[in-house]
């Protein structure tokens, strides 16, 4: 099975993606001084083993924590029913800021 991840952390400075071989996808996004990271990967893969970067801890120490997968198209079952179709396309995700106190409504609202 394929699995995605969607994580935030606060950054001290830019990150490295790390050579993994279940990652299937990765990106990453900046806004001030937070990096939200984005995998898709084969089988259960931490953020440590996808990007090498210096973190500051959030107040319970974690250095990443992971966020709530809300709205997708499509559940990825299998490598070949995931497989890209264009090549070399590149991979992008949007992100959206909700209101931890509003994402059953965002949730209702797409249902």
């Amino acid at each position: 099975m394929i699995n995605r991840y969607m994580y935030c952390g606060y950054n001290n400075s830019g990150v490295e993606f790390l050579k993994n071989e279940n990652i299937i996808t990765a990106s990453c996004a900046f806004h001030d001084d937070m990096v939200f990271l984005y995998y898709e990967s084969f089988g259960e893969v931490f953020p440590e083993a996808v990007v090498m970067a210096d973190m500051k801890p959030f107040p319970d120490n974690k250095y990443w924590v992971r966020m709530a997968d809300v709205f997708h198209y499509t559940t990825p079952e299998n490598e070949t029913l995931w497989e890209r179709k264009i090549q070399n396309k590149k991979t992008s995700f949007e992100l959206n800021l909700l209101n931890y106190d509003k994402i059953s409504s965002y949730i209702y609202h797409h249902y």
